[in-house]
């Protein structure tokens, strides 16, 4: 028999003034959001939707990755990701035609392909890339840490 676990995360989006908004959560620090000067918008220096749904997937894609090495024992010395979303205006409408994701993961001399494999399996585990009805492009380039040499 199956157990279902349901969560919920609240958040509360309020205009604050033309064009921009402020966004909270129960207990984190409050966000500032606006049009992205590229879609006419007119706040500069704030995150823009665009900006954090590109966040929303490399964070979940960065947290699910460190719980899948975590689960096959691979080493993670360091993941940079790179994320970018590339919108496109067709007959008026703006539409998100893909979100593009580069991982660089640094690991172990011999966990190169181990780490690819774990990336593999975040992308399929990855849930904010699975609710998407937009195609996510996630290239991974995994790579060994150099190990420091031992001088007597």
């Amino acid at each position: 028999m199956s157990v279902a676990q349901t969560h919920r995360f609240p958040v509360a989006v309020r205009r604050h003034e033309h064009g921009s908004v402020r966004v909270r959560a129960p207990g984190k620090p409050e966000l500032r959001a606006a049009a992205p000067s590229e879609l006419h918008g007119s706040h500069k220096g704030m995150w823009s939707p665009e900006e954090l749904l590109a966040a929303s997937v490399a964070s979940c894609f960065a947290v699910t990755l460190d719980a899948v090495a975590a689960e096959v024992h691979v080493p993670l010395h360091d993941v940079d990701i790179r994320t970018s979303t590339n919108v496109v205006r067709i007959d008026g409408r703006y539409s998100v035609k893909l979100i593009d994701v580069t991982a660089i993961i640094e690991t172990d001399p011999g966990q190169v392909e181990r780490a690819r494999e774990a990336a593999t399996r975040a992308e399929r585990r990855c849930l904010i890339v699975s609710a998407l009805d937009c195609p996510v492009r996630i290239r991974v380039d995994a790579g060994m840490t150099a190990r420091p040499t031992v001088r007597a």
